[in-house]
């Protein structure tokens, strides 16, 4: 929806949005909302005109509202200059013209600009993520720092850093005390092995490391011998991979 057509000015606030689709409970984050909708990525399928029953959660102030909305818009748009764009819909809330419900949801917009949860920084789990794929690296980007909000409904608790290539990753990892890397092998300037070596030589000899790529003869005892913890086999399953995380780093007692 164009900014000329929109009647509602948009507000930046962190929201965890519940719905349904295809009969199958989703979870989602959006990052903006106004008085009149929101816009929801998904890939999934939606009619223009589709009734969506959705509960809206905010993160800073830990309140929720249940609200029924219409799909009026359906597309892609991008999240910032030169980022590709995110497929999506636009909803618009069905109940705003109801004065209590109204209300009840313009008091979860504005409390969301109180301040919200703070980590802090000396608790902050880190993790640099190697791949020379963009988009490998935006989802584990995205979707580690999703369950990490999720999980512990504050932002900032898990931070993930990005190298495209050996060098730049060697650079960060002499600068930055990271809690977890996760390299792949086949990296340009310097491949993934030896990347590991150098950490494990100049870096530490105790900071978790994962090795990942897509399964070729030798990967696994390639990945252990020069010093990884695991081997990680593409496509990477999230969910599981993030559950390992809490365990291995104990996130619960950095809270």
């Amino acid at each position: 929806m164009s900014a000329e057509r929109r009647v509602h000015p948009r507000t930046p606030v962190h929201l965890r949005i519940a719905y349904q689709s295809a009969g199958v409970l989703k979870t989602d984050y959006v990052e903006n909302i106004s008085r009149g909708g929101l816009f929801v990525a998904t890939e999934d399928r939606f009619e223009l005109g589709q009734r969506i029953e959705m509960e809206l959660y905010c993160v800073a102030t830990r309140t929720s509202i249940p609200i029924r909305a219409t799909v009026r818009w359906t597309g892609s748009q991008p999240p910032a200059p030169d980022a590709p764009p995110i497929m999506g819909i636009g909803v618009e809330f069905d109940e705003v013209k109801d004065p209590g419900r109204r209300s009840h949801l313009e008091a979860m917009i504005d409390a969301a600009f109180e301040p919200a949860p703070t980590v802090d920084p000396r608790n902050q789990i880190k993790v640099l993520v190697v791949d020379p794929n963009h988009y490998a690296r935006e989802l584990f980007r995205n979707g580690l720092k999703s369950m990490a909000r999720e999980a512990f409904e504050v932002d900032g608790y898990l931070e993930v850093l990005e190298a495209a290539d050996g060098l730049e990753a060697l650079e960060l990892a002499r600068g930055i005390r990271f809690d977890l890397f996760m390299v792949e092998l086949r990296t340009p300037e310097v491949d993934g092995g030896e990347i590991i070596r150098r950490i494990r030589r100049q870096v530490s000899q105790s900071t978790p490391i994962f090795a990942m790529s897509r399964p070729f003869p030798g990967d696994n005892a390639e990945a252990l011998s020069a010093g990884a913890d695991v081997f990680l086999r593409k496509p990477v399953q999230l969910k599981p991979l993030f559950n390992s995380l809490k365990v291995l780093l104990k996130f619960d007692a950095r809270k």
